[in-house]
């Protein structure tokens, strides 16, 4: 992951940033500039090129920041918990379920950031969707890592792991790009499903699907 430079104190840094998405998802790239942006952080165009050369690298960051805080969220919901009661409930499926229900809360929560996420930011051009990419492909070598953990049978292919996250995120996009990202919390079961099945089949995937309807 990239770094994100330390000239300006954490906070202005971190308002700036959180200016950079705001803007991005509000406005576009194109509606963009430095002195705009710095104004909207409370700081100056002085002390934005202390941290940054251009806008382009700013937003990189600003994509950076919003990725590491999701894929947090998503490794706290998948972490192992043994002091929960029951075996069903430290599974690895639990788990996915926990992190999937962590990203999409996230998504729900910030609607605008969600929209940056998957589809502002990465159609500025090639090098922000390989971020984008990095960032899902990221969340299945998670899962691939923690089901090896938990004694999954044997290793899928490097295709069907990502046929598994690519499911759920391609049900996702397609709903925050129909305007319907609001939604999203309440599908957690069916995308869950989508993320399951090719770890576990049909028949057990729709089982964790039904408990996950039924803990609503």
């Amino acid at each position: 992951m990239e770094t994100v430079p330390t000239e300006m104190v954490d906070l202005d840094r971190e308002r700036l940033l959180e200016a950079a998405l705001t803007q991005l998802g509000e406005r576009g790239r194109g509606a963009m500039s430095v002195s705009g942006l710095a104004a909207a952080a409370d700081a100056s165009v002085e002390e934005f090129s202390t941290a940054y050369p251009d806008l382009d690298s700013c937003l990189a960051d600003a994509y950076e920041l919003l990725t590491r805080r999701l894929f947090a969220a998503i490794q706290a919901g998948c972490a192992a918990d043994d002091e929960l009661p029951t075996a069903s409930e430290r599974s690895w499926a639990a788990r996915v379920r926990r992190g999937l229900e962590a990203l999409l809360g996230g998504l729900v929560d910030d609607l605008g950031a969600a929209r940056t996420l998957t589809i502002t930011y990465p159609s500025l051009g090639p090098v922000e969707q390989a971020r984008y990419q990095g960032f899902v492909e990221a969340i299945a070598a998670l899962m691939r890592e923690q089901w090896k953990a938990d004694g999954g049978a044997g290793d899928l292919p490097d295709e069907v792991e990502m046929l598994a996250v690519g499911a759920a995120e391609a049900i996702v996009v397609e709903e925050i790009r129909a305007g319907r990202g609001g939604e999203l919390r309440r599908m957690a079961p069916e995308i869950l499903f989508s993320v399951l099945v090719p770890y576990l089949g049909a028949a057990a995937a729709t089982e964790e699907m039904e408990r996950a309807r039924l803990d609503r």
